[in-house]
This record gives structure tokens, sequence and C-alpha cells, in this order.
């Protein structure tokens, strides 16, 4: 059977009685190249280009659109690539189509009121979706897409079960129907896994993993420097004794990297790392290495919540915060306010790390690459009431 991408028979003129054809403005041709360099498939940068025209109202509505051999001839391109641009803005409300007539131009009141669907992986995590941190993210990423006309969708993905099997998560995705796909990072979460999305033209923005196969662009917060950062301060203020609490499976080298730098710059050797468990509680883990910790002690824990929550069992084991131990979070995403000891943490940046993901996917969908192409933001101490001054530990220790 013939490949109809091979096709190369021009298309017959339209009779005297159908409809007059919107044509490309030839004022607008300068502006409007494809280019095989772009760091996205020539179907997007067509499909960026008569997305912009139809919004600039360069063709009338319920006008028939141009052609698909004309546009074809005017930005030398393949069948197949107009067949895909011209499907997208079919599927995103801008163009409609009559069986047998043509392709139209959608009246803006008809429109779905939006330009399509930007993914956003969400892995598989007990309330992910209530988690302050990641609603903050999710702000950032909201506000240019809905600027742009574009609405997040989220890609729920069972990590374990999915992410690790064949095609499992690319499938998943192209299931979703989004224009393109932003990717937070997770343990189990390789650039194999989503290459073949990457091959097939989609836009994909990896957040906080190193995938150079997906595309030119990437975001990263380095938490090893988070890390590192809270348990340098934690030295600084007299605590010799420091334990990590990192998550289980999630995310541990780079904690532990970051916390042995802040340990050996300060000639300490003893270390203590446990692990938040995922599917038991938190307080015997917590418990248990207070019990091994002489005070004064501290704990860098690997976010806001685990921080607060090791406080209380703290205190209730009969430690006083920040006398007997220090303790610092990771994340900023509590106001201060709202506890009687504010919270000693390392900053995340999480609604500008959403905000630059959006950013770079729409650059990377207009056929552009942002500068730089790859962001690294820096983590940021913020010293509050849960880590003691020089003078408090020489208090405690003259108390013990």
């Amino acid at each position: 059977m013939a490949n109809p991408f091979h096709n190369k028979r021009r298309v017959q003129p339209l009779r005297p009685e159908q409809p007059i054809q919107a044509s490309v403005p030839a004022d607008v041709q300068a502006e409007s190249l494809i280019s095989g360099d772009a760091p996205v498939s020539k179907w997007y940068q067509l499909k960026a280009i008569l997305l912009r025209k139809i919004k600039q109202g360069n063709y009338d509505p319920n006008a028939v659109f141009c052609n698909q051999q004309e546009l074809m001839d005017q930005y030398n391109v393949s069948y197949a690539t107009v067949a895909r641009a011209l499907s997208e803005l079919v599927r995103e409300g801008y163009l409609y189509r009559k069986r047998g007539v043509g392709t139209f131009v959608r009246p803006q009141i008809e429109r779905r009121g939006a330009a399509g669907a930007i993914g956003m992986l969400v892995w598989d995590r007990e309330h992910i979706l209530e988690h302050p941190a990641f609603s903050r993210l999710v702000a950032g990423v909201s506000a240019p897409l809905r600027e742009a006309g574009y609405n997040v969708q989220f890609i729920f993905v069972n990590a374990e079960a999915e992410a690790t099997r064949p095609g499992c998560l690319a499938e998943i995705v192209r299931r979703a129907n989004v224009t393109a796909l932003i990717a937070p990072t997770q343990p189990m979460l390789r650039e194999s896994h989503l290459r073949p999305l990457a091959e097939e033209g989609m836009v994909i923005v990896p957040l906080n993993f190193e995938a150079p196969g997906l595309g030119p662009c990437s975001v990263h917060f380095d938490v090893s420097q988070a890390i590192e950062m809270a348990t340098a301060h934690l030295l600084e203020q007299g605590y010799r004794r420091i334990a990590l609490m990192i998550p289980e499976d999630e995310g541990a080298p780079p904690r532990m990297a970051g916390y042995r730098r802040a340990l050996v710059a300060a000639g300490v050797r003893d270390e203590l790392i446990f692990t938040e468990p995922r599917t038991r509680p938190l307080k015997p883990e917590v418990l248990r290495v207070l019990g091994e910790l002489k005070r004064p002690a501290a704990i860098v824990a690997h976010d806001d919540v685990s921080a607060l929550t090791t406080i209380r069992f703290a205190r209730e084991a009969g430690w006083s915060v920040p006398e007997d131990l220090g303790v610092v979070g990771v994340g900023d995403v509590f106001p201060p306010e709202a506890f009687e000891a504010p919270l000693t943490t390392v900053h995340v940046p999480f609604t500008e790390l959403g905000r630059i993901c959006a950013e770079m996917t729409l650059s990377l969908l207009q056929g552009k690459t942002p500068e730089p192409p790859i962001r690294r933001l820096a983590p940021r101490l913020v010293v509050r009431a849960t880590t003691a001054r020089s003078q408090s530990l020489a208090e405690s220790r003259s108390r013990h």
C-alpha cells in the first residue's frame, strides 16, 4: 500500500462555489522560517507559526484554512509535518474540519479557551497533592502557562509499578494527549523512559535530573548543597553530634554527600544517618536516634514536615529545642509565625523552579532555546528559632 506521507501530488484547486480560502500573508513569511537545527520538531515549529497568526487575527473566522500543499511549498516541509501541525490545531480547538470540504478557522468565541495542555508528571506518593512544596511548584508552573493559554494536566504515575516497565511511562504520557511535558525527578526515573517521546518531537523539560537526550533544557536545585549548608550551620552553632534524616528510596546519595562534606570540612568523623520510613511511623526512629545522641545534638531533616514532626517527638521525650536539640528542615514552606518556635530551614525556591520550567517549555514550543538552557538554583539558609546561638549552647553545656 502506498505511503500517503510520500504523496507529492498537488491538491486540486477549489471550485468556485467553495468558500474563499485564507492564505498566509506574504508579509509574515520572513519571520516564519522552519529550521532543521531547532531543538524541537518541524511540526512544532509550524504549529507555533500558524497559531501565532491565528491569534493575531490574520485569518477570518470560518474561512477555509490554507491547504496542505500550499503549506508544504511555503515552508518547505513534508506532508507529515503539515498534517501533524494541523491535527494539533484541530485538537486544541483553533481549527475544525468538515468532511469532504476542508479545514476551517474556528471563531474565537467557540474555542475551548486553552491552547492545549502541558503535562506534569506526578509520582504516586501519599498526600502529595496536599504537600505545600507541591502546591508552590504547581503555582509556579501554572501562572505562565495560563497566561499563554495552556492548562496544566497532572499525569499520575506509580513509580514502582509503571516507571520501570519498558515503554510504560512513555505510553502513559501519550495517552494523556498533552502538548509538552514537565518531568520532576524521581529516583526510578531514567532518561531512557522518556526518550521515545523526545524522539517523536515532544518538548520535555526535566526538573532536577540530568537528561541531555530529552532536549536542551533542564532546571535544577542543588539538594546536596542544601544539606551541606544546614549541617555546616549546626556545626558553627556548636552542635558536634549531628544526625541526618533521609527519605526512604528517594534522593539519599546527594543528601549524604552534602552532609559528609560539611563534617569533613569541620574535622568531624562521627556520622549518624537514619531513614524516614515510608510505611512505618517515624516516631520510633526518632526516639532511637535520640537515644544515640548526647546533648546538645542536632538533626538535619530532609524536609520541613519531617523536621517539625521530629521536634514534637523530641519535646515529648524531654528534649528542649534548641538548647538540647537543634533541628533544621529543607523547604521553607510554612509561615514562621504559625509556630511557637519558627523552624530554621533551607529555602527551596519551589515557585521559581516551576515558573522557569513553564517558561522554558513555552520557549521550546515556539522553536526558541532559552538562554541559559540549563538553570541551577542555589539554596539559601533561613536561620530561625530551632537552632541555638553559641551562648545558648554554652549554657546548655554547663547544665549537662
